[in-house]
């Protein structure tokens, strides 16, 4: 598929291919990390909508009712949630009358006085009525995923480069769908039209930092982690902690199984143990049965551990968009080429979807290298972003490598030739 962003963020204009692996390079400060803030951005949003409507339509239709008691111990509301999730999941957009009767049922009408019931019961009305309206869930769906890309973008979604104010557009075209939504005055215009299968993707993963599993540990308490503001941060944290919970096809999971065992073993050339969450944190327990909390290891470590965490609490299926930004920057030159080598092998093994940012030449040539080794180079495309005075653009470079590669090392080209400089002079 492709992806276009116009307008968004730091971007001026961005046109790529998502279908493997997707590597964008560039000098600091020139868009790379927009694309990944967008993609994570809509997905989270889209995703969440989709996972949490109905309960959430739910506890707001029915909230009225947790004013009347039933008993010391319990009200109205948590009695038919109890007993009735399942009626009022399937039918809470369905016809209000049933709703309102099956309370009605449900009422002991010796347990609160019938005036205040009445009441309660016009309010829940009320908002069946307004989840019901014909754009409630088109609003519902913009409304999250605005609340994501603001977190992401620091509330200004819109380029603030732009010479003139345009609308931004984030665009997914696939082989017999196309699907667009449009930002205007950093507002989201989204249809309630479900995403086509081709274009989507079931979860998205971002990485920015490995400091995150010290984060997730020992920086910010477990009970605190829900607290925080819906940014990729914090649904990291608690995919560190805690398993997907999804419920396995046993066909898949046993195949899931084998692909794993190759990437565990390439894993273990590096990271000689396992995180485990004992006692309300996240320890590492070395081959050598030593433990200790994460954040003493290595931040380099923290890369591989990051990783190995994630599969093995279930997440990064094949239907997963994962975007990792600037993996090198906590790697010598030669854990790069490790690190590079295991996306490799993570999206040949798992069919995952990446979108990785870098500009480091080790790391990208890394990249070419081993999708090469491991026939997959056929679905890796390679870009480089470039800041201009309106925005940034990025273009592809799957056939301009060398000279990206000569961009990205001419510090130490330059540095070469001043030190050769320094020695003539001191001749």
């Amino acid at each position: 598929m492709n992806v276009t962003l116009e307008n968004i963020g730091i971007i001026k204009e961005a046109d790529i291919q998502l279908n493997g692996m997707t590597v964008i390079t560039g000098y600091n400060d020139s868009g790379k990390s927009t694309l990944g803030k967008a993609l994570y951005s809509y997905y989270y949003g889209k995703n969440s909508y989709l996972k949490n409507l109905h309960k959430d339509a739910i506890e707001y239709a029915l909230s009225p009712l947790r004013k009347i008691m039933i008993s010391d111990a319990q009200n109205l509301y948590e009695l038919l949630i109890d007993t009735d999730k399942s009626f009022f999941y399937y039918n809470i957009f369905g016809e209000s009358e049933e709703i309102i009767k099956r309370i009605r049922d449900k009422y002991p009408q010796s347990s609160s006085s019938e005036d205040d019931f009445v009441r309660q019961l016009k309010l829940v009305r009320k908002n069946l009525d307004w989840i019901k309206a014909p754009d409630f869930k088109k609003k519902v769906k913009c409304n999250l995923i605005q609340t994501i890309f603001k977190t992401e973008f620091d509330d200004k979604i819109n380029n603030v480069y732009a010479k003139e104010a345009k609308s931004g557009k984030l665009c997914f075209q696939g082989q017999k769908h196309k699907k667009v939504i449009v930002i205007t005055n950093d507002n989201i215009e989204e249809s309630s039209d479900d995403m086509p299968i081709e274009l989507d993707f079931s979860d998205v993963i971002y990485i920015d930092t490995p400091v995150t599993l010290s984060d997730a540990s020992e920086l910010v308490p477990i009970w605190m982690i829900g607290m925080l503001n819906e940014s990729h941060v914090r649904i990291l944290m608690e995919r560190l902690i805690s398993s997907s919970g999804e419920k396995k096809n046993i066909v898949d999971d046993s195949n899931r199984k084998e692909s794993l065992k190759d990437i565990d073993a390439y894993i273990k050339n590096v990271l000689h143990g396992e995180i485990k969450f004992n006692n309300g944190k996240l320890e590492y327990q070395g081959d050598d049965n030593k433990k200790f909390g994460v954040g003493a290891i290595a931040n380099g470590l923290k890369s591989f551990a990051i990783i190995k965490r994630l599969l093995d609490n279930g997440y990064m299926q094949e239907d997963s968009l994962f975007i990792i930004d600037e993996p090198e920057v906590h790697l010598h030159p030669e854990w790069q080429l490790f690190f590079a080598e295991l996306l490799v092998i993570l999206q040949m093994k798992l069919k995952l979807k990446m979108l990785i940012t870098s500009h480091s030449p080790y790391f990208l040539q890394a990249i070419e290298v081993f999708s090469k080794k491991y026939k997959i180079s056929d679905t890796v495309h390679y870009y480089l972003a470039e800041r201009q005075e309106d925005g940034a653009i990025v273009r592809n470079v799957d056939n301009d490598l060398d000279a990206t590669y000569k961009l990205l090392a001419q510090p130490i080209i330059k540095l070469r030739e001043m030190y050769e400089a320094l020695n003539d002079d001191n001749r």
